[in-house]
């Protein structure tokens, strides 16, 4: 296994990264924007993990390491379609 350092994509770079990656280098960029990131990179992560194609059982495990696991769960585990609105439960259980 190797256990070399990756440097994850930056945001800005991350189109070039995207086209190229393969499956395996994929995840390792997920794995690595997940534990070292927060909104940005999970985004971005999200975007690696659609090449990776992990198993629920790796994303569910990658998780419970993630530095943000709100933020994991709402980019990787449950992302919204696309045109589909995230409902903002806060303000409706406000309104209650």
């Amino acid at each position: 296994m190797d256990h070399t350092a990756i440097s994850p994509p930056q945001t800005s770079s991350s189109s070039t990264a995207l086209v190229s990656a393969s499956p395996e280098r994929a995840w390792k960029f997920v794995r690595e924007l997940v534990l070292n990131g927060r909104t940005d990179a999970l985004a971005l992560a999200a975007e690696f993990a659609e090449i990776a194609a992990p198993s629920t059982d790796k994303l569910l495990k990658l998780w419970s390491q993630a530095l943000d696991p709100d933020g994991f769960a709402e980019h990787l585990l449950a992302p919204p379609s696309p045109g589909r609105d995230v409902p903002n439960w806060s303000s409706a259980s406000a309104t209650r």
